[in-house]
This record gives structure tokens, C-alpha cells and sequence, in this order.
């Protein structure tokens, strides 16, 4: 999820890179040994560098290198919404992105079994390999339960995210990212769960792209270097002016605060 994030930043601002799997001996062999545990994302840069987290890569790269666009708008109002949607698309949609990947195992199993398949370590044979996956998809499944997704919460849990899909499907009608023409921290925050878990997953993905079909198409553009702005050809890379918010921004902002400030105030409480 979060090197979801991470990778859809280098992408954009035309940053070129090589991705390796935990699975390689370079990841094995040299980063694992000098951060001290398997996790992703980590990023060595151009100088050797090592940097672990998604959010420290994004801003790491944003002062040491030159790309296209700046990570967080200079009008401090869009700046407080960037880290808003940073934060809502880092800890608010990771209660769908567990739900729709771990409680759909009919539709989703064999995808999921391909997918951990690529990140196993050298040397694990095919005879092991269930027993790693089990292993290792059991450790998903209790975290699932450990964020809230139970029996009890799941009715809430999909009738949040269905408002969420719809409030940003409709904000996407009139501009191609979160703050206009140009992706910024709050793209990228929501691009680690909406593409990880809720686009690629068999499950979540078609629900998807019935309901909210601009928003696939955004995850889609979030992916690739070029803009790929086919419904938004008359759009510039302008920013929204921050003295003027659309409604569909508002809107979405409203969301946030109705559904998950109330559960940052109790973690702040507590």
C-alpha cells in the first residue's frame, strides 16, 4: 500500500528508478541489514542514501531532486487539505482496503496467492510455499480485525466507503487530481490504498470501476508519467484557487471530518 504511494510519486514527477522485490538479494543481502527488518517501501537514493517510509521517501525526493511538480502547494489552505488527505488516505481507508481484500476469498484468493507469491524470499519452494502463504496472508487477516474490521463494522465500513467513492467521482468530474491540474501529497496518500488493495484486488476492483469508474480512471492516470487526461482535455495545471474551494472539495472534507476525525480525537484521548 504505501509503496503504492511512493512509486505513483516517482512516476509523476518523471523521476526514473528501478524497483526490486523484497525478494532480491540486493534487498536481502544490503537493505534489509542496514534497516533492520523486512518492509517496504525503502528507497536508496542516487548518492546511496538509504530511506525508509513512504512519507519520508516522498519528501526526501521532493528537496533533493528536480521534478515536475512541488509535493505540497505553497497557499497554506491547500497545504492543510494536502496533509488532511495525506493522513485520511495513510490511516481512514485502511478499515475498505482490509475488508474488501481479506473477507472475499472466493473472489479474491488466487490473485492474492500470485501476488505474496512475488515478494517471497530466494529459495522457498513451491511445496513450502503454502504454509508461507497461510502464514503470512494469517498475520493480514488478525491486523484486519486489529483496525476494526469485524462482523459488527462492516455494514458502516462499505457504507462509508460507497459515499467516499461517490463524493470523489463526483469532485473528479469537473478536475483530474484532489487539488486541479496537478497531483499533489493528497494524491499520492490516496493512491497507496486505492490502487494497492481497492483497484488491483479482483473483489474491490470491479465494484470499483461499476460505481466510481472515474476514480479507477484516476488511479490509472496516478500511474502512469504522462497525463493520460482524456476527460479532462481543457484542463490546465493550475491549481484551485484557495480563496475559492469547490463544493466537491468541501464535500469531501466534510466526509472526513463526519466519519474519522471522531476516531483521531479518541486515539488523541487515549
Amino acid at each position: 500500500l504505501y509503496a503504492a504511494k511512493a512509486r505513483s510519486y516517482l512516476r509523476k514527477q518523471g523521476l526514473p528508478f528501478e524497483e526490486l522485490s523484497v525478494g532480491s538479494a540486493t534487498y536481502q543481502e544490503h537493505v534489509q541489514p542496514a534497516i533492520h527488518r523486512m518492509i517496504m517501501p525503502v528507497l536508496q537514493g542516487s548518492e546511496g542514501e538509504i530511506v525508509q517510509d513512504g512519507a519520508d521517501i516522498l519528501r526526501f525526493c521532493d528537496k533533493h531532486y528536480a521534478g515536475k511538480y512541488p509535493l505540497l502547494p505553497e497557499a497554506p489552505v491547500l497545504k492543510s487539505i494536502s496533509y488532511l488527505f495525506e493522513l485520511f488516505g495513510g490511516e481512514g481507508l485502511l478499515r475498505p482496503a482490509m475488508h474488501y481484500r481479506w473477507n472475499f476469498d472466493d473472489i479474491n484468493l488466487d490473485f492474492l496467492k500470485s501476488e505474496f507469491r512475488c515478494l517471497a524470499p530466494p529459495g522457498i519452494s513451491e511445496a513450502d510455499w503454502p504454509s508461507v502463504f497461510d502464514f503470512a496472508s494469517g498475520r493480514m487477516r488478525k491486523a484486519a480485525k486489529s483496525f476494526g474490521v469485524n462482523d459488527e463494522s462492516i455494514a458502516a465500513i462499505e457504507a462509508s466507503y460507497d459515499e467516499f467513492l461517490s463524493l470523489f467521482e463526483a469532485h473528479l468530474k469537473q478536475h483530474p487530481y484532489l487539488l486541479g491540474g496537478h497531483p499533489t501529497l493528497g494524491d499520492y496518500a490516496l493512491m497507496g490504498p486505492l490502487y494497492a488493495h481497492l483497484y488491483r484486488d479482483p473483489k474491490p476492483g470491479l465494484l470499483m470501476r461499476q460505481k466510481a469508474p472515474l476514480v479507477a480512471r484516476w488511479v490509472e492516470r496516478m500511474n502512469t508519467a504522462e497525463e493520460n487526461w482524456a476527460d479532462h482535455q481543457d484542463a490546465s495545471t493550475d491549481l484551485i484557487p484557495a480563496t475559492d474551494l469547490p463544493d466537491t472539495i468541501v464535500a469531501l472534507m466534510r466526509f472526513i471530518a463526519e466519519d474519522f476525525l471522531p476516531e483521531m480525537l479518541a486515539h488523541i484521548d487515549f
